[in-house]
């Protein structure tokens, strides 16, 4: 496999993505956005092949790295190479941000599995082309929602919102982004510094006493049941709680949050295995009128909705769904696969199943990327 096409890559950002971040610049763009920054990146000339060995190892010399940003340039322009590079570096756990001109719509519907399988494997994916109209300067990384149906109710318009934030940062991240913005301290002096500070809220709260912070408020209830005036506090019955408000400060940042609207957080149906039981293979065949199992995650198979089901695609796009079911639950599927010409196919699961018993009102649906082949 040939390596991605790079103009360069940046060892370490903090404005690509949450944290520090090593940044890969491809080579080429047939996007051509009007007022694109990289124009310098657009030509397909140019350019040299990433070497990933030397990027992993030049990833793991700075621990202070958080993951590795993809950008250009186009990177879906070359997603044989794109593919090939994402796959190392998931098996290398180290989290992937994704840039794209292409919306996320356009790639689903190319149908190609690599992309399907990119689409799965990176931990965040910014799509879109660049709107000149809509450029701000001072936008940061914003918290996300999604609307979700209210399954509790019959209503088709009834929404709730889900917000869901960009990372969580740990007293490390927090130092790093410390020591990015600028400071005389140093890494060792701020470790010293918040230990002494948490260590002496926990000791002032075991005294008994409330604290009063710009980020946050604390006090004290006494939860269970006293049975007489004269009973007293008994671990056993009776609970003691530690309350936490905001404090002036997060209030004040509350109200400036601003939000952007994503797709919704229904968790798909994912297929981690497909093995044949006849052949005894796994995620490489399918045997006409034999039985296959599906190990993975949320795919119990439910809903009167006409789309519902496993389904056999094949490469015309001509679908077969499986008529019997042998098992099905959300962690594995066993079905009998229907009689089936020779060819190569990929399984699309539809369901309107939750974790739990509630049915959702419309489908969710999940292609498995890799080509699954039936044999004379």
């Amino acid at each position: 496999m040939s390596n991605l096409k790079i103009a360069k890559v940046i060892n370490d950002s903090i404005v690509d993505g949450p944290g520090l971040r090593m940044v890969v610049f491809t080579q080429g763009c047939s996007i051509l956005c009007d007022g694109c920054h990289n124009v310098g990146l657009q030509s397909f000339h140019g350019g040299t092949e990433l070497n990933i060995n030397t990027l992993l190892v030049k990833y793991r010399k700075n621990e202070l790295l958080r993951g590795i940003t993809i950008t250009g340039g186009e990177p879906f322009d070359q997603v044989n190479e794109l593919h090939y590079l994402v796959l190392q570096l998931v098996k290398n756990k180290i989290h992937t941000i994704l840039f794209t001109g292409y919306t996320y719509e356009t790639l689903l519907s190319i149908k190609n599995k690599k992309i399907n399988e990119i689409l799965m494997l990176a931990d965040i994916l910014i799509d879109g082309p660049f709107l000149k109209n809509k450029k701000n300067l001072n936008l940061k990384f914003m918290l996300k929602y999604s609307l979700t149906e209210n399954l509790l109710t019959d209503r088709p318009d009834d929404y709730s919102a889900q917000a869901h934030s960009v990372a969580s940062l740990d007293k490390k991240a927090i130092i790093t982004r410390m020591l990015n913005l600028g400071t005389l301290l140093t890494r060792t002096d701020i470790v010293a510094v918040l230990n002494g500070f948490e260590e002496t809220i926990a000791e002032v709260i075991l005294d008994g006493h409330n604290v009063k912070l710009p980020l946050f408020n604390t006090s004290f209830s006494v939860t269970g049941v006293f049975e007489t005036p004269l009973d007293t506090f008994d671990g056993n019955r009776h609970k003691v709680n530690v309350i936490i408000s905001k404090g002036i400060l997060l209030r004040e940042v509350q109200k400036k949050l601003k939000l952007e609207k994503t797709t919704s957080a229904v968790p798909l149906p994912q297929i981690q295995e497909v093995k044949d039981s006849l052949s005894c293979t796994v995620n490489q065949a399918l045997t006409s009128n034999g039985v296959v199992e599906l190990r993975g995650y949320n795919l119990k198979i439910g809903g009167d909705h006409p789309s519902c089901g496993l389904w056999f695609v094949a490469e015309n796009g001509a679908e077969t769904k499986a008529d019997l079911l042998i098992e099905n639950k959300p962690s594995k599927i066993i079905a009998m696969v229907p009689t089936l010409p020779a060819g190569n196919y990929q399984l699309k699961v539809v369901t309107q199943a939750t974790s739990g018993k509630v049915i959702l009102k419309t489908p969710k649906m999940f292609f498995y990327p890799k080509t699954l082949t039936v044999e004379n």
